[in-house]
């Protein structure tokens, strides 16, 4: 049997740019710019490797756009902040330009945060807590993925620093590199750097007023401090 699970989705040869519309339609507007800001895509022949940092903030606007009561939200806030969530796709158009994808076996052992000069591996089991609300707050991700709702695989990671806190946040400053291992040539890189605009705002030059990106940290043009 093949690595791959089969799905039976039609697809032209824009494959990849198809990914990231529907990752950005269907979603709400909050989530869908925190998703868009957390995504990172590599074309490669035949095949398109989509990868989301999921940070917590995304998880709290999530709750919030399903109606979820405020106690809802502040137990996802306090139990979601503990992990690192990544969603994965790896795709490859197959005969008939049918969609194959990567199980969550194959991923978990080959992708994952680059950490101290080591991958960290992902969690096997996870807070009862988070299992019980995870699948209802995907549920606008993989809504808005269509028939590719099926290839996406959500890998936890531990998100807590030395001293037992939570160290990665959309709304704080911290860099996140994820790298995964293919078959075919060297390994893939993927990197993030917080905080994310859609969670904190631009930020904006004292000098100009001009908005740029909330994890810059120098203006483009004049290489003024921005922070």
């Amino acid at each position: 049997m093949s690595r791959y699970t089969r799905r039976m989705r039609r697809l032209g040869s824009g494959a990849a740019c198809l990914l990231l519309v529907w990752a950005s339609t269907a979603l709400g507007a909050r989530t869908s710019e925190v998703a868009q800001e957390g995504a990172r895509t590599r074309q490669l022949d035949k095949r398109v490797v989509q990868v989301w940092w999921l940070p917590v903030e995304y998880w709290e606007a999530a709750a919030r756009e399903l109606g979820w009561p405020e106690e809802e939200i502040r137990v996802v806030r306090e139990r979601f902040e503990l992990y690192t969530f990544l969603g994965v796709i790896d795709a490859r158009v197959g005969k008939d330009h049918q969609f194959e994808f990567r199980d969550h076996v194959h991923l978990a052992g080959r992708i994952g945060p680059i950490r101290d000069g080591g991958r960290v591996e992902a969690l096997r089991s996870w807070d009862p807590v988070v299992t019980k609300r995870l699948p209802d707050l995907t549920y606008l991700l993989r809504g808005s993925l269509g028939a590719m709702r099926s290839g996406l695989r959500l890998l936890l990671y531990p998100n807590l620093d030395a001293n037992g806190k939570p160290e990665l946040s959309g709304a704080r400053e911290g860099t996140l590199h994820v790298r995964y291992d293919i078959d075919e040539g060297p390994p893939l890189d993927f990197f993030w750097h917080g905080p994310f605009t859609a969670v904190a705002g631009p930020i904006r030059d004292k000098a100009t007023d001009e908005a740029y990106d909330a994890s810059w940290k120098f203006n483009p043009w004049t290489g003024e401090k921005l922070r």
